[in-house]
């Protein structure tokens, strides 16, 4: 009887070991599972805010991009018109260069109105100003110029 006692509290300590070391495996594989979904999710985390980040400055490249070239066409058109007032101003008795003025005046609105689309508000503006300027004001041009190209050199490095 001693034996198989002996037997049985040797089976039951083995079967005892064996669950609590079990137990203890268990526990350590849950930990390091649970410690390597923390670091895949941390991993995953910088890489989806690196991702926002990218995709950020891209679209703030690409705005740049729309509104320098708003900002270039516009200018441009100023330009021309800015030359038309110009020599109309030396002889405003002449009637083709009245028309000429005045269709240079004219073609300014295309680009004034996609800058007023792309902004900001503040270069927009400046830009009905330069326009304005232009057109009824030409002593207060060459201020209203220089304005729009303060406000959208500080547009385009924002």
């Amino acid at each position: 009887m001693n034996e198989l006692m002996t037997a049985v509290l040797a089976v039951v300590s083995a079967l005892g070991g064996s669950a609590i070391t079990g137990y203890f495996t268990v526990r350590g594989a849950q930990r390091q599972a649970d410690a390597a979904w923390a670091s895949a999710q941390r991993l995953a985390d910088a890489q989806l805010e690196v991702a926002r980040e990218t995709l950020g400055d891209q679209v703030a490249a690409a705005r740049r991009h729309v509104r320098r070239s708003a900002y270039v066409a516009f200018l441009g058109r100023v330009d021309q018109a800015r030359q038309a007032t110009v020599a109309w101003s030396e002889a405003p008795a002449s009637t083709a260069l009245s028309q000429a003025r005045d269709r240079a005046l004219s073609a300014v609105d295309e680009p004034l109105n996609v800058v007023r689309l792309e902004g900001p508000i503040d270069v927009a503006s400046a830009a009905e100003t330069v326009t304005a300027a232009l057109a009824t004001a030409p002593h207060h041009f060459p201020q209203a110029h220089a304005e729009f190209l303060v406000l959208a050199q500080a547009a385009l490095r924002s």
